[in-house]
């Protein structure tokens, strides 16, 4: 591989549970803690027989696997039993074998994954791999995905007859998932921004509890009537596909500079659903675009944004944005004139690919199944939240009008810019456009008890309120004993035992190593002003700690 990676505690918990007899593990973390860089760098480290699946064609694209209908052959409105017919007739044909070579089945983006998917993906394991006992058949489960970001999809149409089988709509919902022990690793540290008090307070959307001085900071980017000064690029996040689209064609519309058509190229079997940009792309001088692929030659990166300055047969000149927010255009905004470097970007092949058994190597591979080439950028002046997923921007406009539909579309929203200077509102943050699903919460909980009680439990992992989840358990202990020596108060975000997360205000009288049930651990007597009383705290619990 070519880029850095580090391995952080969490990455190599991960790692060793994915390499380890562990039968199911949950992935789960925040926005920007590196999930996609822990599949990627697993994919490329592993050599067991592994398939890679999701729920949606854009998300099997980006992790280059299969979408889950089909690498079992499903269709629409599959059920268990279909999926259990389907599974007799692929073990009578060659298919059969890659079924039966598969040793881990990995489902990225598992939030948006239903559970009577899941349950078709059990049903059709155990029929064709003849392990009828065994949930997945004996595969190894792996789920990777934030169930506080976009959750699964049902038609109104459904909801009746699906409430009559399943108690909710997400894959913990599903039959096999109650027969699964499940290992889970929570991902803490984020990379995609370092400010501790905004990764606080997107955290605090995340799960619905932020406060009002933290909805006042947010809103104070609330400006109307922004318009983005000359050579700074913003993009507008907004709810929906017909909202964006409209946006990008009135600005398109406004260009002076006459438009270049661009036609995509389709070959074999390529969900034209999953295409990650236009099929037939209009261009003009002084479009604002967005990249779409990692460049070879390290360029730019998949959502660096820029503005082409001239079209060419075939190509596209693009002057690119710097990190400084760099680009400059001219007064009709048709032109670019410093400093970011200009590409030439010529067209790009995305392969959608398909797992394949290899009987000379006795495991699975990947063969091409379908491809599709055309210049690798989209019109960018606009994007709905729902494609911005994984995406990175310095700078953004959050456009809400329609409405919150779904919970963690906010988060999902807020978490995409690095800065809370970067983002723009159009319209205030009100408390209830922060959802999200109780259910979600109380299934969280749940695991992270689990987790801490399980006897070869990792120290416990943070909850997603907190906004330095990730600092060192030495920087904890070095602020108490400040607080200790001063004689002062601290606040601080506690863990408990039972997974529930509490701020509070304590004063530290002492700090040092305590047993309970034959096991050390550091800790710290002070004074609550919650229970006010003195208490014993875990420093191992502490998910954020402030001067007072």
């Amino acid at each position: 591989m070519n880029e850095h990676i580090e391995i952080n505690p969490g990455f190599r918990r991960a790692l060793d549970l994915l390499e380890g007899p562990s039968r199911c593990v949950f992935i789960t973390g925040r926005a920007g803690t590196g999930k996609s860089t822990l599949l990627r760098l697993f994919k490329e480290s592993s050599r067991r027989s592994q398939a890679v699946l999701a729920p949606t064609g854009v998300a099997a694209l980006n992790v280059g696997g299969q979408t889950v209908h089909s690498f079992f052959g499903f269709k629409p409105g599959v059920t268990p039993e279909k999926a259990g017919r389907l599974a007799r007739a692929a073990a009578k044909k060659s298919k059969g074998a890659v079924y039966r070579a598969l040793e881990i089945l990995i489902i990225d983006e598992v939030s948006m994954v239903r559970p009577d998917l899941l349950d078709c993906a059990d049903t059709f394991l155990r029929s064709v791999r003849e392990q009828h006992k065994l949930p997945f058949g004996g595969v190894k489960a792996v789920l990777i995905g934030d169930l506080h970001q976009l959750p699964p999809v049902l038609k109104n149409t459904e909801r009746e007859a699906f409430s009559r089988a399943y108690a909710g709509n997400y894959f913990f919902d599903s039959r096999v998932f109650k027969e699964l022990r499940l290992d889970v690793v929570e991902l803490t540290k984020v990379y995609r921004q370092s400010d501790d008090g905004f990764i606080g307070l997107l955290n605090a959307v995340r799960a619905a509890c932020a406060t009002p001085a933290q909805l006042e900071a947010l809103n104070a980017r609330h400006l109307p009537g922004f318009e983005p000064p000359a050579g700074e690029l913003y993009v507008q996040l907004t709810t929906t596909n017909q909202r964006a689209a409209g946006l990008n064609a009135e600005r398109l519309a406004g260009l002076r500079s006459p438009p270049g058509f661009y036609d995509g190229f389709l070959d074999g079997e390529f969900d034209e659903a999953a295409l990650p940009t236009e099929e037939s792309l209009e261009l003009k001088a002084g479009a604002q675009v967005m990249m779409l692929n990692n460049d070879p030659g390290g360029r730019w990166v998949n959502g660096t944004m820029g503005v082409v300055t001239a079209l060419e047969p075939g190509a596209a000149r693009v002057r690119l944005e710097t990190d400084q927010g760099g680009i400059v255009r001219n007064r009709c905004r048709e032109q670019c004139d410093r400093p970011g470097p200009v590409v030439n970007v010529g067209p790009h092949t995305w392969e959608l690919l398909r797992y394949a058994y290899d009987e000379k190597a006795g495991r699975l591979r990947t063969e091409t199944a379908g491809t599709f080439m055309q210049l690798p950028l989209r019109l960018a002046w606009a994007v709905t939240i729902h494609k911005s997923q994984g995406k990175t921007f310095d700078r953004m406009i959050l456009d809400l009008e329609g409405g919150i539909f779904a919970s963690g579309q906010l988060y999902v929203a807020l978490s995409r810019c690095r800065t809370l200077d970067g983002i723009v509102l159009r319209h205030p943050i009100k408390p209830w456009h922060a959802r999200t699903d109780a259910r979600v919460a109380d299934f969280m909980k749940s695991v992270r008890a689990a987790d801490l009680a399980a006897p070869t439990a990792a120290p416990a992992l943070p909850s997603p309120v907190s906004p330095a989840a990730d600092a060192p358990r030495a920087a904890v202990s070095a602020g108490l004993r400040r607080a200790i020596k001063e004689g002062r108060s601290v606040e601080i975000v506690y863990l408990s035992a039972g997974a529930e997360t509490t701020r509070r205000v304590v004063k530290p009288v002492f700090l040092g190593n305590f047993t309970s049930g034959g096991r050390t651990y550091e800790g710290f007597r002070a004074r609550c002003s919650l229970r006010r009383e003195e208490r014993l705290f875990r420093v191992d619990r502490v998910l954020e700690l402030h001067e007072v």
